[in-house]
């Protein structure tokens, strides 16, 4: 929640680079310091790990073409090390089980994101055929189509989805393996600048929920002390969770939910 104030996904992609960079030189420009963290010579804040999906967040889609435009400048030797890095760092895509157990290194880390495309195609062809076999065609379409996040999840399978999903009887390796999974698919609730912009993720993914309840907790007691020193204290609460209940159907909360979390603050 945002609480009526600017959303942070507005703010210049250079603000939120340094505020997860720590950049070696003052006057670095953006594609210095990217081409600094992907071969090593200096680290997110925090900790963040230099995977993909962080350098996407940080630098933006376009962060390849930034970093061969800057690698294009280097010596050969350079620009050839320069490349290793990068099929490196385009490997932090993948978990170890997909790399391994579907084969996806078999021909070398080169070829990953080839096998990677071949397996998905026969993977989300047989998927798409299952799903219209029980739907239909247009409703087995729609099915495939719609993206695998939490809120999908929640719509398909209620709100109580996790503690279902909890009670299947799963060998030990496998409730391991789908602890995993679950844990993924949590991130999908927040958008890449509340991960990256407000420091969610800087003590792992494991903890994604209790800094997002930190963050929500102070940045809510913030705007209600300001929506009560504009309109006194029973105004303020009352408007406070007039702004909950509306910011929190946009990211599909429940009424209950909007009400107890503005409770919780209004109490704290």
């Amino acid at each position: 929640l945002s609480f009526g104030r600017t959303d942070p996904a507005k703010l210049p992609i250079e603000k939120k680079m340094l505020r997860l960079c720590r950049p070696l030189f003052a006057d670095a420009s953006k594609s210095q310091t990217l081409y600094n963290v992907i071969v090593g010579k200096q680290g997110l804040k925090d900790g963040v790990p230099v995977k993909d999906a962080s350098i996407c967040a940080i630098f933006g889609n376009d962060w390849k073409k930034d970093f061969q435009e800057e690698v294009s400048s280097l010596p050969k030797a350079e620009q050839t090390a320069a490349e290793m890095y990068l099929k490196r760092l385009e490997l932090t895509r993948y978990t170890r089980t997909e790399l391994t157990h579907l084969g996806l290194l078999s021909q070398g880390p080169g070829m990953v994101g080839p096998m990677t495309e071949a397996h998905m195609m026969k993977a989300g062809k047989a998927r798409l055929e299952e799903l219209m076999a029980a739907n239909g065609k247009e409703g087995g379409v729609y099915g495939f189509q719609v993206p695998v996040k939490d809120a999908s999840i929640c719509a398909f399978f209620g709100n109580d989805w996790k503690k279902d999903f909890q009670e299947s009887s799963l060998p030990k390796a496998e409730q391991t393996a789908a602890e995993m999974y679950l844990k993924r698919l949590e991130l999908t609730r927040y958008t890449r600048t509340e991960l990256t912009h407000l420091g969610i993720l800087s003590q792992g993914p494991g903890m994604v929920g209790p800094m997002t309840e930190a963050h929500m907790m102070k940045a809510g007691k913030a705007r209600l002390e300001e929506l009560m020193a504009a309109n006194g204290k029973e105004g303020g609460v009352t408007a406070f969770k007039e702004e909950v209940a509306k910011e929190g159907a946009y990211v599909n909360w429940t009424p209950a939910q909007c009400n107890a979390f503005a409770e919780k603050i209004a109490t704290a």
